[in-house]
């Protein structure tokens, strides 16, 4: 009966330090992949350096994990020019709401 309890007190000593240090490591981990691949602010954070490295985004794809980082620039990118051909349709709609008025109000006269 001692010599099991020994043995459970050194089993102890050795197995206690090593898991902490390896929950430690893997957590470090999923923190890192967390926060470069699947954090909420990597597209606001990855439209800030695309300014800096625009031709490197664009000749380059990196799919970590399985994750394709390309197919989400190209969203971002659709989602720009949507936007813009919206802009520009409101421009005109506004455009021709304003000419109209201007030929009502000329012809009022």
């Amino acid at each position: 009966m001692e010599k099991h309890s020994c043995w459970v007190a050194t089993q102890a000593m050795w197995v206690a330090p090593v898991v902490v240090c390896l929950s430690s490591i893997i957590e470090w981990v999923i923190m890192w992949a967390y926060q470069h691949m699947w954090h909420p602010w990597v597209d606001i954070l990855a439209k800030e350096t695309q300014t800096e490295t625009q031709t490197q985004t664009d000749t380059q794809s990196v799919t970590n994990l399985g994750f394709d980082w390309r197919h989400r620039q190209t969203d971002t990118q659709t989602q720009t020019e949507s936007q813009t051909q919206m802009d520009t349709q409101t421009q005109t709609e506004i455009q021709t709401q304003m000419d109209t008025r201007t030929q009502t109000d000329t012809q009022t006269k």
